[in-house]
């Protein structure tokens, strides 16, 4: 028969859990924000050398493969009943078309902000959206490690806590 509809709102490990264990038992639509994962625990590590940050991050996409699973980029504005109003995002971070995403059952998995956001943490919040892609997010870490160098090589001093 028809697999019902799950709808898992945030994949970071809670939600990607949820989504691997199920996925064989629902057909799963998630929504993110970002088209990556990410383990922030370990990202002063990647940022202070690059050749970590693979081990610290993966496309979701890859991570899904072949699970038959829907990956939609957004952010949830409203959860109704079977329902969820989805703010899409572009590749390039920009929103794009509000959208409607019906359910049979549905996970909260959004996580926190406790860090806030930015560059240890990306959320996906607004001011956040040039870092929503993993091509992005790099290239802004890549960024930042640069402008630190120059200052060290100009008798600056750089202390990572």
């Amino acid at each position: 028969g028809t697999k019902r509809i799950l709808l898992v709102v945030g994949l970071g490990p809670a939600g990607l859990y949820i989504t691997r264990e199920l996925a064989s038992e629902y057909h799963v639509i998630a929504i993110e924000p970002k088209d990556y994962y990410e383990f922030t625990p370990g990202i002063l590590r990647g940022f202070a050398n690059p050749e970590h940050l693979p081990n610290l991050q993966v496309l979701l996409a890859d991570a899904l493969q072949g699970m038959g699973v829907d990956i939609v980029r957004g952010e949830v504005l409203e959860l109704l009943d079977g329902v969820a109003v989805v703010q899409q995002i572009g590749s390039n971070g920009n929103r794009g078309d509000l959208v409607t995403v019906a359910f049979d059952a549905a996970v909260l998995a959004s996580g926190s902000r406790y860090g806030g956001g930015g560059l240890w943490k990306v959320t996906g919040a607004e001011g956040e959206e040039d870092m929503t892609s993993l091509k992005r997010r790099n290239q802004n870490l890549a960024q930042v490690r640069d402008k630190l160098m120059d200052l060290q090589r100009r008798d600056g001093t750089v202390i990572l806590m």
